[in-house]
């Protein structure tokens, strides 16, 4: 190894997203007297593009098309031509990926070229066979796996076959530094969802239980950040349940914990989870969480103590937590409080960050003897 450790860092996409905070969060942290980290991102530059692109040595895009099917399988082989070129220039000592297609790409350039070290980075519990069959193949080519949460290690090694000494859990970490305090009009009762507009967040299950908080005397706005392929039928959504002028579409932000300001209670009823930033962010704001009992989620969040778990898919229960929580702002304090003091002691993103570079010192030192 060089005088500097140099690092590739491959992800699927640098859109607004939990995955892609984590990755900027890293890079900006590392240090530069040790590590020279390069970005690439399989698709075109998102809203993380030029915030990883000023923290890194080097910022670079295959531009792997958007679509799906045929499309996308014939716009891969090229973009995995170009990434094998991009080794080449830059010549890591480690590749570490994020997000199943970025995994892949990872791995089979590191296997080709020769790179020392190759890391993949799980973060959901992938829905689905395919996943798992090809990580169960390609196992192989990996050096060590990081999962973001207890759930996710546990379902690698039991769908994809990952040896349990292979796998380690690094959770994501938040900058507790940062709050919000409450600036909202306490007559309304603010929710605010914060992820990527796509089935498996659950915006539609929010919504039916907006429409069965109708007709009890609750004044209630949500506010839904984020974009995604499901915009245009959420707002639809929203508009036949009768339930529009109380929806606002807000966007993507900058800072989701400063928008936190003013919110009652963030909401995730995701049907499926690794370990979300926006709880983490919502915790480290002082905010109570209303969020799906699925597995990871309940890692983060103690039911009835940093908020309140309902199972995912079931508007009822939902509705019926925010009603709780609408109607006890003590109880929605104390949460909130709590919620606070925990992203302090487990969650520090400086702790994150170690551990990471834990594992790079670890596999370099193994990479020195041999």
């Amino acid at each position: 190894m060089g005088e500097h450790t140099t690092i590739l860092y491959l992800i699927t996409a640098t859109n607004a997203g939990g995955t892609e905070k984590a990755l900027w969060e890293l890079v900006r942290r590392l240090d530069t007297s040790r590590f020279c980290a390069h970005v690439c991102s399989l698709k075109k530059p998102g809203i993380f593009g030029p915030r990883l692109a000023s923290a890194a040595a080097g910022f670079h895009t295959l531009a792997l098309s958007e679509a799906g099917g045929l499309k996308a399988a014939l716009n891969f082989l090229p973009a995995c031509v170009r990434l094998g070129g991009l080794v080449r220039r830059v010549r890591p000592d480690i590749i570490h990926s994020f997000l199943f297609r970025a995994n892949i790409c990872g791995r089979l350039a590191g296997r080709l070229l020769g790179v020392p070290i190759n890391i993949s980075s799980l973060r959901v519990t992938e829905a689905g066979i395919l996943p798992h069959f090809v990580d169960r193949m390609t196992a192989g080519m990996v050096d060590r796996y990081t999962a973001v949460s207890e759930a996710v290690r546990q379902e690698a090694m039991r769908r994809a076959g990952i040896a349990p000494e292979k796998i380690i859990m690094i959770p994501n970490g938040i900058d507790c530094s940062e709050t919000s305090s409450p600036s909202g009009d306490p007559g309304i009762f603010k929710i605010a969802l914060f992820g990527r507009f796509h089935r498996q967040k659950g915006h539609a299950v929010l919504l039916h239980a907006l429409k069965l908080l109708d007709g009890q005397g609750l004044p209630v706005q949500a506010c839904l950040f984020g974009e995604g392929p499901d915009e245009a039928a959420l707002k639809k959504m929203a508009f036949d349940l009768g339930i529009a002028d109380r929806v606002c579409f807000m966007g993507v932000v900058d800072n989701p914990v400063e928008a936190m300001a003013g919110m009652d209670v963030i909401v995730l009823p995701s049907l499926w989870e690794g370990m979300p930033n926006a709880v983490l962010e919502a915790m480290a704001a002082g905010r109570p969480v209303v969020v799906s009992r699925i597995a990871g989620l309940d890692e983060l969040v103690q039911d009835g103590v940093t908020g309140l778990l309902c199972e995912p898919g079931n508007a009822e229960e939902l509705a019926a937590a925010l009603l709780r929580l609408a109607r006890d702002r003590q109880l929605a304090c104390a949460m909130g409080q709590a919620g606070r003091r925990l992203a302090r002691e487990r969650f520090s993103i400086d702790a994150t960050v170690a551990a990471t570079v834990g594992l790079y010192d670890e596999l370099l030192h193994r990479c020195d003897k041999t």
